[in-house]
């Protein structure tokens, strides 16, 4: 299921939302909304990446089974804590963010149910892909962190991939597999990442030219921190 639209809506009323306090009732559901919206880029790193918010640039979305769990688990209990808000009194931007909000834990948790995350391969949004619209598209560095959180994720793929491993592990014990044509199409896709050595790879081009206030020393640190990280980890895994 792909969300991501009707997410940044959800979210976009949320924020609008915050805007307009005018009763302690009032202020706890945006407080409550505040709180949902952190769990939920912390829950999802790569969203979070992709609006624009990099606190969690250095990870990866957990997919083992605890992490799974825990989503859940937290997912139910923001509904069950949504439905105890009274919205009588509240501003009609408030009761329209409850709905959308409702709706949209509503349908994160029938996702789960229907269990479509041990899918996990496809020739667009696989996991393998993942990382490269993730790292490449929208991941600019322009300071010494940013860089650093490049290095971090690319540290932390042979994790990424072991957890997807144990989803398509699950997926084939339940007779959910892709045709023969994506699994094709995504091994030479794999192959062809494979193939390319650190100089070419999209995922280090904004090493080739670090910005010059970044001192010479930190240059070469960064430089060779993300060529091991992307040989000795990325590429392995």
């Amino acid at each position: 299921m792909k969300a991501f639209p009707f997410r940044c809506l959800v979210f976009f009323f949320l924020s609008l939302s915050t805007l307009a306090a005018q009763s302690p009732r009032a202020d706890a559901l945006h407080k409550f909304f505040s709180q949902y919206f952190e769990e939920k880029l912390a829950d999802d790193p790569e969203f979070a990446t992709s609006i624009g918010r990099h606190d969690y640039d250095d990870r990866w979305t957990d997919w083992s089974k605890e992490g799974r769990e825990r989503r859940r688990e937290r997912m139910n209990a923001r509904l069950q804590q949504l439905d105890q808000f009274p919205t009588t009194d509240l501003s009609e931007e408030d009761r329209l963010s409850v709905r959308l909000l409702h709706y949209e834990l509503e349908q994160d948790l029938a996702a789960f149910d229907l269990e479509n995350y041990l899918l996990r391969v496809n020739q667009v949004f696989g996991l393998h892909n993942r990382v490269y619209i993730t790292v490449d598209r929208m991941m600019p560095p322009h300071t010494i962190r940013d860089y650093e959180n490049i290095i971090a994720r690319l540290n932390a793929v042979p994790a990424y991939v072991d957890q997807n491993i144990s989803l398509m592990n699950e997926a084939i014990d339940r007779h959910l597999t892709q045709p023969t044509l994506i699994v094709d199409l995504v091994s030479k896709q794999i192959a062809a990442q494979i193939g390319q050595d650190q100089g070419k790879t999209p995922l280090l081009l904004a090493f080739h030219h670090l910005p010059s206030n970044i001192p010479a020393e930190e240059q070469a640190k960064l430089k060779a921190d993300v060529t091991a990280a992307f040989e000795k980890q990325f590429l392995p895994a």
